[in-house]
């Protein structure tokens, strides 16, 4: 998961990074009064270090938690709403770039599976199937 946020954040950061740092409490104190759960992909990563998240569908949560903010607080036809979107759309390619660069196969389940080229062909999962293995 985290070869994939950062595949966001450098595609964010090439666009000018605005949903890779939370929204300036002292630029804009109304954002805070009016969206209740702040999210951007630098909480993300931190989330991320810190374990918080179990599968790819938990971190998309949050992908999805950034743009939703961004539709509520800002004007639709305002640049930064354009942007929202055109990642929006972005993201799955950029995801799956990601996944192919890095051998993962993201699930339907949102399981991230490294396809590894053993003797037996198995993959390793990665998420709470590695950590039921740790405690085996």
């Amino acid at each position: 998961l985290s070869t994939i946020l950062d595949e966001v954040i450098k595609f964010d950061a090439s666009k000018g990074g605005i949903f890779s740092v939370p929204v300036p409490k002292d630029e804009f104190p109304e954002y805070y009064e009016q969206i209740k759960t702040p999210m951007d992909y630098g909480t993300m990563k931190r989330k991320l270090e810190n374990g918080e998240y179990r599968s790819a569908q938990s971190m998309q949560k949050d992908f999805v938690l950034v743009m939703s903010n961004c539709l509520q607080f800002n004007s639709p036809d305002s640049d930064i709403v354009q942007e929202a979107r055109q990642q929006a759309l972005k993201r799955p390619d950029i995801l799956r770039e990601a996944a192919m660069k890095h051998n993962l196969f993201l699930a339907e389940d949102g399981s991230v599976l490294e396809v590894t080229d053993d003797a037996d062909g198995a993959a390793k999962k990665e998420g709470k199937s590695k950590e039921k293995r740790k405690r085996r």
